[in-house]
């Protein structure tokens, strides 16, 4: 809404062109910087004023009344510029903070799809944890107490069950890492190198 002092303020609150074509009749006029035939027009959206233009001449009585309906029509379609230019610019910002809504939200489901991946896999490990363990500590156990009852076997013997001890011990700290599972980090690949998620 256009509100002003002087001229501006005056056609603003009118909402009518005004033409003054003799202006340097008066005692305030100075002819190095004043205009002796001014036109003053208001640009209307709805009824209401969102700017004035302003034409001025150092010739008294330069302009006329055909000119206020030259510069009205005139002023009817640079307010109608004016208007669409603001509504493009009001687009063009909701139009901006949609994409960036629309991403905000296509991060929040990827995270969230990342989020039940996980634990799919962390029940999965648990499942797959306690199926593995439960035979384990019977060969573990097994094979430690023929280790500790050695009395009757041969060298070669007690080293493979040395090695059967190793290895299912690597298997159940391989096992524990496995329920500790807090990032799941994946990428599958196409057959055209294109990642898939």
């Amino acid at each position: 809404v256009c509100k002003g002092e002087g001229l501006a303020g005056f056609i603003s609150a009118t909402q009518k062109p005004i033409l003054l074509s003799e202006r340097n009749t008066s005692d305030q006029f100075d002819p190095k910087t004043d205009y002796a035939t001014v036109l003053a027009v208001p640009l209307m959206v709805n009824q209401v004023v969102i700017g004035v233009i302003s034409l001025g001449c150092r010739m008294p009585r330069a302009l006329s009344d055909k000119h206020v309906r030259l510069m009205s029509i005139i002023a009817d379609q640079l307010a109608v510029s004016v208007e669409r230019r603001q509504y493009e610019r009001t687009i063009t910002q909701q139009h901006r903070e949609l994409e960036e809504a629309h991403g905000r939200l296509k991060l929040a489901q990827q995270r969230l799809i990342a989020q039940e991946k996980l634990a799919g896999v962390a029940e999965l490990a648990a499942t797959v944890n306690h199926e593995i363990n439960n035979p384990l500590a019977v060969i573990i156990g097994n094979v430690q107490c023929l280790l500790v009852e050695n009395s009757s076997m041969t060298q070669k013997a007690l080293s493979r069950l040395q090695r059967i001890e190793e290895a299912s011990l690597r298997i159940s700290e391989t096992n524990r890492k496995l329920i500790n599972i807090n990032q799941l980090v994946t990428e599958s690949y196409l057959g055209n190198g294109e990642r898939m998620l």
